[in-house]
């Protein structure tokens, strides 16, 4: 049993976790960009931006989070289905030094919230260089005039729009199916799923 002046956290708090910096030259390598979309957009461009962008997002990873920051490009409600039960927040910045649970905190308590601080920290840079990278691939792959900016004299550009709410209106404005690809995504839905699919992929489809 550890002494009260040990500077060893509990194993079992999140401060534990192993969570590796990403640097942006790793970010650039984990979503290297996506394709030139056409101008003007269409839906089926504009789909497949998502689907790169979710794919991308996958594989920057962040921890109790199986799908990696997907949740940081769609809404909560298509978030469930990537990981159901298990709600998307974004990383805040845990402050200038880590909180003590009390004004004397022993040898125990400071190693812990230290621990816990350095996590958060690095989860929430992550989380920063992630949001850097992502934006700069989606302003390289969106054709100047489909962007929409608040500040006209800045030229084209997404103004202070998060790449979130890019994505979702792109999809609303362009990504509506026409009836050749309703009739395409019905006969899709009809095929049945491979025993090694799930229920997200009929979900997807």
């Amino acid at each position: 049993r550890p002494s009260a002046n040990a500077t060893v956290a509990p194993r079992d708090t999140p401060a534990n976790k192993m969570i590796i910096a990403i640097t942006a030259p790793e970010m650039e390598r984990l979503i290297p960009g996506f394709d030139r979309l056409p101008s003007p957009l269409t839906s089926k461009a504009v789909r497949k931006l998502l689907t790169q962008a979710i794919n991308a997002s996958k594989a920057v990873p962040r921890h109790n989070h199986n799908s990696g920051h997907v949740g940081a490009i769609v809404t909560a409600e298509q978030y469930e289905i990537y990981s159901p039960g298990n709600p998307w927040i974004d990383p805040a910045h845990p402050g200038m030094s880590p909180a003590f649970p009390n004004n004397f905190p022993n040898d125990i308590e400071k190693a812990a919230a230290k621990s816990e601080y350095d996590w958060r920290l690095t989860e929430w840079s992550n989380h920063d260089v992630y949001k850097k990278q992502m934006r700069q691939c989606l302003e390289a792959a969106i054709p100047d005039e489909s962007k929409f900016t608040e500040d006209p004299i800045g030229g084209p550009s997404f103004g202070n729009i998060s790449n979130r709410d890019i994505i979702a209106r792109l999809i609303g404005t362009y990504g509506r199916l026409t009836p050749k690809e309703i009739e395409e995504n019905e006969k899709e839905l009809l095929t049945p799923l491979k025993p090694e699919e799930t229920v997200a992929t009929l979900i997807r489809r």
